[in-house]
C-alpha cells in the first residue's frame, strides 16, 4: 500500500514540473528564430553564402511584401525555394546570379511581352501658301485635307500587367492621307499680349543703350524664338480705337520675358497701334518676310 501512494506521489509531480511535448518543441523552433536573427554574423559587401545557413529575406511583388527566410545560396533558388515564378524577361533586383545576404529585399516586377495589331486613322497634315491677292487675315481652302488609315503592328511591354511601352514594327497605309492647303496673305504666327519697352518716362530692365535706341523712333521688337531679322506684320486686334490698326517691325532682340506677352515692340512701334498710355493690348502677328 505504501509503495502504490509513492509511486502516485511521483507521477504526479512529474507531471506537474514537466512541460508538454508540443510546447516544448515551440519554445524550441522559436529559439531557433531568434538564434537566426540575434546571433547572425555581420555580413560584408562581399558576403559569398554558406549552404544551409538560413538567413531572413523580404520578397517584393505586385501582391506587396512577404518577410520569409531561405537556406539558398543565389537570389534564383531563394526563390524557387519559396515559390516565386520568374522568367528571363522578368526585372529582378538585385540580379538572380546574386548571393543572397541577410535581410536582403528581392523585387520581382513581371515583364510580358505582346504582340498586337491595330486600325488606326492617320490624321491629314495642314499646309499654308501665300496669295498677296488676299486681304490681311482672309484664308481661302485650296484642298480639303482627308484622314488617310494604316494597319500597324505595335510590340507592347507590360509590366506587371500595365503597359511600360509601345514600339512600333510594322505599318500597312491602306488609305492615303490627303494634305490640306490653304491660301493666306501671310503666315500667321499667333495671338497674345504686346508690351513695349525703352519708353523714355518709364524705368526698364534693359541698359542705356537700347533704350535710347528705342527712344529715338525706331521701330522694331523682341520675340522669343523667332530668327533675328525676321520681319513681321503686328495687328492691334483689341475691340476699340485701336483695332486693326498694324505695323510691320523686324526682329532685333529677345523676349518678352513674361509669359502672358507674345512680343515686345519698341516704344514708336507701340506707338503706331495703340495707346502707350494702355501697357499692354491683345495682338496678331503674321510673318512677312525672313532675314533682310
Amino acid at each position: 500500500m505504501k509503495r502504490i501512494l509513492l509511486s502516485t506521489l511521483i507521477l504526479g509531480l512529474i507531471v506537474a514540473t514537466t512541460p508538454s511535448f508540443a510546447a516544448d518543441s515551440a519554445t524550441k523552433t522559436t529559439k531557433i528564430k531568434q538564434k537566426l536573427f540575434t546571433n547572425a554574423p555581420h555580413f560584408s559587401a562581399n558576403y559569398v553564402g554558406v549552404k544551409g545557413e538560413v538567413v531572413p529575406i523580404t520578397i517584393a511583388t505586385v501582391k506587396g511584401k512577404v518577410k520569409t527566410f531561405t537556406s539558398q545560396i543565389t537570389i534564383a533558388d531563394a526563390l524557387k525555394e519559396n515559390n516565386i515564378p520568374f522568367s528571363a524577361d522578368d526585372e529582378i533586383t538585385p540580379p538572380v546570379t546574386n548571393v543572397v545576404a541577410p535581410d536582403i529585399e528581392i523585387t520581382v516586377v513581371k515583364v510580358e511581352i505582346q504582340t498586337v495589331t491595330k486600325t488606326e486613322v492617320i490624321p491629314f497634315t495642314t499646309e499654308t501658301q501665300l496669295d498677296t491677292s488676299l486681304n490681311l487675315g482672309e484664308e481661302k481652302l485650296v484642298q480639303s485635307g482627308i484622314d488617310g488609315e494604316a494597319i500597324i503592328d505595335y510590340q507592347i511591354t507590360l509590366k506587371d500587367g500595365v503597359e511600360a511601352s509601345r514600339k512600333e514594327l510594322k505599318r500597312n497605309v491602306t488609305k492615303a492621307t490627303v494634305t490640306k492647303i490653304i491660301a493666306q496673305k501671310y503666315p500667321y504666327l499667333g495671338s497674345g499680349d504686346a508690351t513695349f519697352y525703352g519708353s523714355s518716362w518709364t524705368v526698364d530692365k534693359f541698359v542705356w543703350y537700347r533704350r535710347k535706341f528705342a527712344t529715338s523712333g525706331n521701330k522694331f521688337a523682341a520675340h522669343r524664338t523667332l530668327p533675328l531679322g525676321t520681319k513681321v506684320l503686328v495687328v492691334n486686334d483689341y475691340k476699340g480705337r485701336y483695332y486693326g490698326k498694324s505695323i510691320v517691325v523686324s526682329i532685333l532682340d529677345r523676349g518678352p520675358e513674361r509669359p502672358d506677352r507674345i512680343i515686345d515692340l519698341s516704344y514708336w512701334a507701340f506707338d503706331a497701334i495703340s495707346n502707350p498710355a494702355a501697357g499692354s493690348t491683345p495682338v496678331k502677328i503674321y510673318k512677312v518676310a525672313d532675314y533682310q
